[in-house]
This record gives C-alpha cells, sequence and structure tokens, in this order.
C-alpha cells in the first residue's frame, strides 16, 4: 500500500476516534489503541505476521476492557475498609496518600501534578508503544513482554471480580478515610476548562471498585522486566518509570501503597512463568533432531 494512502488512513481513523467519542458514540479503552497501529503495520513488508501475531492479544484485551465495566455490576459489596486498614499496618499507621497530599500540596496542585500527569496517563499508551517496537525488532521479546501483560491483565480482572475495593478518593467520600483531592480530576479540569477530559477520563477508567492489584503500577514492572531480559542498556528509563507511575498513583489519591504492592506482585507472578515458557519454547526450536 502506498506510504502517503496509510498515513492518511491513521490520521483520518484518529479523527474518526475523537470525533466518535465527541459524540457520546463510544468510550476510549486501552484496547482501542492497539488498532492505531495497524496503518504502521501494513507499512511493513511483514503485515500478514503483525495481524497473527497481535490478533489474539488484541482479542483478550478487548474482551478485558469489555469485561472490567461489568465488575461492579457483578460485586454484591465493594469494601471501603480492608485496604485503608492493611496501608496503616503497613506504614505505621499512616496513609501515604493523605501524608503526600498534605505535605506536597502547592506542588501537587501546580508543575508537580502537571507532570505526574503525564506519567499517569503513560499507562494508556507505552505499553502499546513498547510492544510495537519489539514487534519490529525482536519478536521474542515481543512475545514475552505482550503475553506478560495479557496475563497480569487477566488476574488482575479475576482480583477485581472477588475483591471489589474502593481507591482512596472513593473512600474518602463515604468517610472511610479523611478527605483526598481527587487531583487528576482537578488537573485535566485546569487544562482543558471544561472541554470534555474530566469525563474521558472517567470513561477510560470504567471501573472504579478495581484499585487492587494496581495495574497502573504492574504494566511498567512487567516492562521494565522484559527490556531487562533482552535491551537492558534501555532499562533505565523503564525502571524510573516503575517508581514514577507507583507515586503518581499514590500521590493522585487513585490508588493505596498497598494497591501498588499488589501490582508488583502479579507483575512477577505474570512474568516468570511466562519467560519459563517462552524459553522452554525457543529451546525445542533451536534443539537439534536425532537421526
Amino acid at each position: 500500500m502506498n506510504r502517503r494512502v496509510t498515513i492518511s488512513l491513521f490520521v483520518l481513523y484518529c479523527l474518526a476516534l475523537l470525533l466518535l467519542h465527541g459524540m457520546s458514540w463510544l468510550t476510549l479503552r486501552f484496547s482501542y489503541l492497539i488498532p492505531l497501529l495497524l496503518p504502521l503495520a501494513l507499512l511493513e513488508k511483514d503485515a500478514k505476521r503483525f495481524l497473527t501475531q497481535w490478533t489474539p492479544f488484541y482479542l483478550i484485551i478487548l474482551a478485558y476492557d469489555g469485561l472490567r465495566g461489568f465488575a461492579d455490576d457483578l460485586a454484591t459489596r465493594i469494601d471501603f475498609m480492608t485496604l485503608p486498614t492493611m496501608e496503616r499496618w503497613l506504614c505505621g499507621g499512616i496513609l501515604p496518600t493523605l501524608w503526600l497530599q498534605e505535605w506536597l500540596d502547592n506542588p501537587l496542585e501546580g508543575w508537580l501534578g502537571g507532570l505526574l500527569l503525564v506519567s499517569y496517563f503513560g499507562h494508556f499508551f507505552i505499553p502499546v508503544a513498547t510492544c510495537y517496537v519489539l514487534w519490529r525488532r525482536d519478536h521474542e521479546a515481543f512475545r514475552l513482554t505482550i503475553t506478560s501483560i495479557t496475563a497480569i491483565s487477566l488476574l488482575g480482572f479475576a482480583t477485581f471480580l472477588v475483591f471489589p475495593a474502593a481507591p482512596p478518593w472513593l473512600a474518602a467520600q463515604v468517610d472511610a478515610i479523611p478527605p483526598v483531592k481527587r487531583l487528576i480530576v482537578y488537573h485535566l479540569q485546569s487544562l482543558t476548562a471544561g472541554a470534555g477530559l474530566p469525563r474521558l477520563y472517567v470513561e477510560m477508567n470504567p471501573n472504579p471498585i478495581a484499585p487492587f492489584p494496581s495495574l497502573h503500577a504492574g504494566y511498567p514492572l512487567v516492562l521494565w522486566l522484559c527490556i531487562k531480559e533482552y535491551a537492558p542498556r534501555w532499562q533505565w528509563p523503564f525502571a524510573f518509570n516503575v517508581f514514577l507511575a507507583a507515586f503518581s498513583i499514590v500521590a493522585f489519591g487513585e490508588h493505596y501503597f498497598v494497591d501498588v504492592l499488589g501490582g508488583w506482585v502479579y507483575a512477577i507472578l505474570a512474568f516468570y512463568p511466562v519467560r519459563k515458557w517462552v524459553k522452554e519454547k525457543r529451546s525445542r526450536q533451536i534443539r537439534p533432531r536425532r537421526l
């Protein structure tokens, strides 16, 4: 396909996505970002391989995005107290979200909050972009990364169903914990002056009762482990993002610190079995046949 035509289709897809959202015909989801790569894939010589290797992952993530929004409907009880109780026990009686919002009040409402906002929304773009780069450069690294992300997503969804809990900002609304500022919405309102981005954010997070484990913390750790395995010289930005993402979600009141720890544990549980499977598959492929 002509490169100019492909780029034009890519731009039209982005514009159509924004238009449909503006008309409230769809809500943005993590899985909607993957088709953005299709026009880029058509520029590659191996477009068929792209479709073969991405389609299973895409279907699983699409199903995950669709089902995740129903988790709150399936839940019979929202737990407001377990997570803050664990948090106080782990952190010596304090809630890190409240401590950070009090200690860094002005920076979080100003320049620091703006920087953390960029990091927070990287959750929706960095995994897809990283997987695409890996697909172009190393198919084994791509397979490890995309399968690990799929695994942690499914583990997380299963937990959301059996343990529907409230994040700090929601627990504060029912006085389960002291008041928490929802700084993401505050910054979006400041940036857009009512242009609709706060609504966009809510729609990108269709289930507010799924804080544990935090996939916002889990995805960066999975990406770092995968990059460390196959491209160690590029690992340090990903390692930094692990802690930056964790700091942002706790400071913004979107997750407890125990949610972060849970996300890291789930990342390890997802990555290492997949890593073992990928290596065993590689060894079977290169093992010489007996005559």
